[in-house]
């Protein structure tokens, strides 16, 4: 008989370090939605109402791009409330900060030069990648890419929430490509970001497989070696016992 020591059962989570999978859910239902909230209060204050007149504001707009990260990070926060391997919670929290820098590349383009002043005094306005159909069309092809709605939804949502901001303030004549858009009003503004937010947090909750990763369970199995040199021992009896049993087989001393 093989030792049940032998094997060795682990029930171990790929993701190990402190997540936030331990918050509650409802709690983040009903606080996160007021950080939201907050942030764009805070931030549209910062960027379009409290620069002082003598800064330049084509430096000052330098303040736009974090808070787009922090509002675009919260909007998509429930789908870090699951445990997940850690490649892809880093891919998902590459994707939701970066994202909202790269979109801001299409200005330099449009202005066809490196100066942040022309890249931010366009005539013409947001450049053509400042839209929601753009936005779909990237969530859809990281969807394709990564087979997972949760990775797809994440690029949509931060780039849906970066161009929704903008659209607020206006200048994005492709928001709502190919139809006609000024602007966006502010209820409508945040009622759009909190839906985004509303629909990570539904993909969270959901048990597909695609939007969360379960734990897996570790198994540690002993090799060839250890598995033969247990069963010897299991058979084999022991040296003691095999030159007793030698010792008894022989005839006794006298008899035939």
């Amino acid at each position: 008989m093989i030792k049940s020591s032998t094997f060795t059962q682990i029930q171990k989570p790929v993701w190990t370090q402190a997540s936030f999978s331990r918050l509650n859910p409802y709690f983040i239902l009903i606080t996160f939605p007021f950080l939201v909230v907050l942030t764009m209060v805070a931030g549209d204050a910062l960027v379009f109402s409290w620069r002082p007149d003598w800064f330049p504001a084509h430096i000052w707009a330098l303040l736009d791009a974090p808070v787009h990260v922090l509002l675009a990070l919260l909007v998509v926060f429930p789908l870090y409330t699951r445990r997940a391997a850690p490649a892809r919670m880093i891919r998902r929290f590459a994707l939701a900060s970066i994202a909202p820098f790269l979109i801001d590349l299409d200005h330099f383009i449009a202005a066809g030069s490196l100066s942040l002043y022309s890249a931010t005094t366009l005539a013409s306005g947001r450049p053509a990648a400042h839209s929601l159909l753009f936005a779909l069309g990237l969530g859809l092809i990281a969807y394709l890419f990564s087979q997972d709605i949760g990775d797809g939804y994440l690029l949509f949502a931060v780039l849906a929430s970066h161009v929704v901001r903008d659209a607020s303030v206006g200048g994005t004549p492709f928001f709502l490509w190919p139809f006609s858009f000024d602007q966006l009003s502010l209820p409508v503004y945040y009622v759009a970001q909190l839906n985004l937010f509303c629909i990570a947090q539904i993909l969270a909750w959901m048990p597909a497989r695609g939007v969360l990763t379960r734990s897996r369970r570790m198994t540690v199995k002993p090799g060839a070696a250890t598995l033969a040199k247990s069963q010897q021992m299991a058979v084999k009896p022991s040296g003691g016992n095999e030159m007793r049993s030698r010792g008894s087989a022989r005839p006794a001393p006298g008899k035939t």
